[in-house]
């Protein structure tokens, strides 16, 4: 839409989110989001700057996955429209607050790990959470190594799947130790 700012912003969770459920049975999360730079003091070195405060929307069955997946502290990426949400408080005092109305939150995978779990269409807060869809290997997209042209034992040779064949050349090539190489003997890849 014309004249709309549009964000993506990258920070913490202040607390968990609160989902409110309106007049007409939509349901909204809402939570804080932290944002503080590093900055480079000549004297003391890097430290933390000033935390600037977001508040973050979401809709719905997006209300309903942001509640159960994070948590406060937890590191994330929002993106969204921006917006300055003003009110009177009972006290006459005038406040306003920077919203983000959000359409992708993700968690930020450059300080941690995480696991996804999809979730069923529908399901409902306050209800049983749903079930994790579940799938055997035969069922399961076909994979990088199974590209179109390539079959069998062939698929996964090193360059097969016209990737490079040096890892240097950016071929995945998983270590000994690596959990992605427990994944690959899962789905019959090696």
């Amino acid at each position: 839409m014309p004249n709309e700012t549009q964000v993506t912003v990258r920070g913490f969770v202040g607390g968990p989110p609160i989902v409110f459920v309106t007049p007409r049975g939509n349901r909204l999360a809402r939570f804080r989001l932290g944002t503080t730079p590093r900055v480079r003091d000549a004297t003391e070195g890097w430290r933390d700057g000033s935390t600037d405060w977001y508040t973050v929307k979401v809709w719905n069955d997006f209300a309903d996955n942001v509640s159960r997946s994070l948590d406060k502290g937890t590191p994330v990426i929002v993106r969204g429209t921006l917006t300055v949400e003003t009110w009177t408080t009972d006290d006459g005092q005038d406040r306003s607050s920077p919203t983000i109305t959000a359409d992708s939150v993700g968690v930020e995978l450059n300080t941690g790990t995480a696991a996804f779990t999809r979730v069923v269409r529908g399901a409902r807060i306050g209800g049983e959470p749903p079930a994790p869809r579940t799938t055997d290997a035969a069922q399961l997209a076909p994979t990088p190594w199974d590209l179109p042209g390539t079959a069998g034992e062939d698929a996964a040779a090193p360059g097969a799947s016209g990737l490079p064949a040096d890892p240097a050349d950016g071929a995945f090539e998983p270590q000994p130790d690596d959990p992605a190489e427990e994944v690959l003997a899962e789905v019959g890849g090696s």
